[in-house]
């Protein structure tokens, strides 16, 4: 199996923003790949990082897709929260924008 992927690290330290990617899953087998497009900051607060996710858990060809969002406070799941939700869509046929938009008092997965 390859695995492929890619990132960028900041120099500058975001407190909210807007975050987008255009995506689309692989369409064969892929149960135990997850896709993830997420913000982090464990470059710099290795055990304590704040994250928000998009996460799109490996599937079975013929069977729906699951996404998860999750955010995280200070690296843990105790303070976070994950949500998993079936696609209404078949997210391998064509890309799709994903966002996550921050700002100080909210976080909205668009």
């Amino acid at each position: 199996m390859s695995m492929a992927g890619s990132g960028f690290i900041s120099s500058d330290l975001y407190n909210h923003g807007f975050f987008s990617a255009k995506i689309k899953l692989p369409s064969d087998y892929t149960a135990g790949v997850v896709v993830a497009f997420y913000t982090s900051n464990g470059d710099i607060y290795e055990k304590t990082h704040d994250e928000l996710d998009f996460e799109f858990l490996g599937n079975v060809r013929g069977r729906p897709w699951k996404m998860q969002t999750n955010v995280y406070g200070n690296g843990s799941t105790y303070r976070g929260r994950e949500e998993r939700y079936v696609l209404p869509f078949d997210p391998t046929r064509e890309a799709h924008r994903y966002s996550i938009f921050w700002s100080y008092d909210t976080i909205m997965y668009v």
